[in-house]
C-alpha cells in the first residue's frame, strides 16, 4: 500500500520526468490533471491500484492534497472547469449548472479571462 501510495503522490506532485510521460503517453491520460480524474485504457493491473489510492483513502488523499501548491503559471495548459485549480475544489462539480451551459467546456483558463492591470478579469 505504500509503494502505490508513493506512486501517487508522485504522479500528481512532479511535473514532467520521463516515466510520467512514458505513462501518459501509452495511457492516453493528461499529465496536468489528477490521475483519479481520468479514465485508464485498462480498469486493471498496477496504475489502475494507484489511481484507486485516492477512492479507498479518501481522508488520507484530502490530506496530502491539500498540501500540494497549485501553479497554473500563464493559464495555457490548465483548463478552466476540469483542473483543480482552486483550493475548494473543481469548477465543474461546485458549480454544475453553469457547467451544463457553459459554450466550451473544455477552455483554458487563459482564455476565459484577461489581466486588466493587477486584476483578472
Amino acid at each position: 500500500m505504500a509503494l502505490l501510495f508513493k506512486w501517487w503522490w508522485k504522479f500528481n506532485k512532479e511535473n514532467y520526468p520521463l516515466w510520467k510521460r512514458i505513462m501518459c503517453s501509452c495511457n492516453d491520460l493528461c499529465g496536468d490533471e489528477r490521475l483519479y480524474d481520468q479514465g485508464l485504457k485498462l480498469n486493471t493491473g498496477l496504475w489502475s491500484d494507484i489511481r484507486r489510492i485516492e477512492e479507498k483513502n479518501e481522508r488520507l488523499a484530502t490530506l496530502f492534497l491539500d498540501r500540494l501548491k497549485i501553479s497554473i503559471g500563464n493559464g495555457i495548459k490548465s483548463k478552466f472547469w476540469s483542473h483543480l485549480w482552486l483550493k475548494e475544489g473543481v469548477l465543474m462539480n461546485k458549480f454544475p449548472r453553469l457547467y451544463m451551459i457553459a459554450a466550451n467546456k473544455d477552455s483554458l483558463i487563459s482564455r476565459c479571462g484577461l489581466w486588466n492591470g493587477l486584476k483578472w478579469v
